[in-house]
Parts: C-alpha cells; structure tokens; sequence
C-alpha cells in the first residue's frame, strides 16, 4: 500500500459530517485508500455521536478513552502505518477544491527531498510572505520554510525519523515537531499545493467562533 489515510478527531462533532463528506467528495485517487479513524474521548457524549457516525464508514476506528492528547495518539497512529506515504486529516478542515492524490504521489516518489505538501488553509502567499513558487511535473506548489500540521501529505520514513518522545508526550506536537526539525530540513522540504497566490484549499472551519456548528 503506497498511501492511506489518518484522521484525528478530538470530542469535535460541529464539523465532522461535512468533513467527512468534503473528503469522499473531493480526494480524487485511482486506488482504493484505507482510512484509520481516530477519536479521543475528551468529551465522551460527543464523542459516542462520533463514534456511531463514523464506524462503520472507515477501515479501521481507534477510540482512547480517557483521551490521551493529540501526541500520543499520533504515536500510537505512526506506529500502526504500514503506507508510504499518509493523507493526514483533522476533524474541523472541510475540502474546498478537488485534490488529485495521485500527482502529489507522483511528485513525491520523483522528488525524494519533499517530505510533505500541506493544503492550504489561507493563499499560500499570506502564509509564508516570501514563498517561492516552485513547478514539479505540472503540480504547482509554494515552498513552506518549516512544518505544518494542518491536513497534509508526510513521507512516513521521514515522520517516523524524527518522531520522538517529546512529541509523544505533548498535546501540542505540531509546534514541538516543527521546531526541533534540524535547519538542513527547514528549507525545500515542506510545500504549500498551489502557486502563492491561489485560493485555499481546505476552510479551517474551527478557527471561526462565528461559524461554528452543530451536531444535528
């Protein structure tokens, strides 16, 4: 298996159907994907409703109850790929615009220093002010100077690499990660899909206290 799916949730069911639904919707592969679910019980009410809507919909549903933070269960979840290559999700990033898996995939296999492309939550160009666009076989991408967590492809050698247990061992890994990342990776290593001034790719519906959902 060349590429599965993790998605992590977090007591956060506002968002989750139209995630859901935004993911069968928009992530174009020509391959089958396995997806393992993930759900930490911070909220066990909410995350029983999470737990009937998603079961039966994926290959593989994780549940810690009491929960364990984002860390942890990102070691457990690492621990468990046996892909090349993971498209990581959250439960509150809802696809705005198709994405072809298979050229990132592509890319990625040609171009062994990419270790992830990030899907844009803002124009990559109000991301990083100085991102630099970049062309690899017709996939147009901006290079990102440091590590993002938001839903993205990571090469899983490289993860796992330099996963280690202050990561474990923080409800916060992705500013733990980012930061202790060596400077040679800091450059030409993580990608923004899209030139610098294209339209987001995913809405971080989360963010925004005005949009918030419910479980309906």
């Amino acid at each position: 298996m060349k590429v599965e799916v993790v998605l992590t949730s977090s007591s956060r069911p506002n968002f989750l159907k139209q995630v859901w639904s935004s993911y069968e919707k928009y992530i174009c592969s020509r391959n089958p994907l396995k997806v393992t679910f993930h759900e930490d019980f911070i909220k066990p009410n909410l995350s029983k409703k999470i737990k009937r809507f998603m079961e039966d919909k994926v290959d593989v549903f994780i549940s810690t109850n009491p929960a364990k933070g984002l860390g942890l269960a990102m070691n457990m979840l690492l621990n468990r790929i046996e892909s090349k290559y993971v498209l990581y999700l959250q439960d509150d990033c809802i696809f705005e615009k198709y994405v072809i898996l298979d050229d990132i995939i592509n890319v990625m296999d040609d171009n062994p220093k990419i270790q992830q492309i990030v899907f844009p939550k803002k124009r990559p160009m109000d991301i990083r002010k100085t991102g630099k666009h970049m062309n690899f076989n017709g996939l147009d991408l901006t290079v990102n100077d440091g590590w993002a967590f938001m839903p993205h492809v990571f090469r899983v050698e490289f993860m796992k690499s330099q996963w280690n247990n202050e990561c474990k061992n923080t409800k916060r890994p992705e500013t733990i990660f980012g930061k202790q990342l060596p400077r040679k990776y800091q450059k030409r290593q993580s990608y923004f899909l899209g030139k610098p001034d294209d339209d987001r790719v995913i809405n971080h519906a989360g963010e925004s206290k005005s949009t918030k959902g419910h479980w309906k």
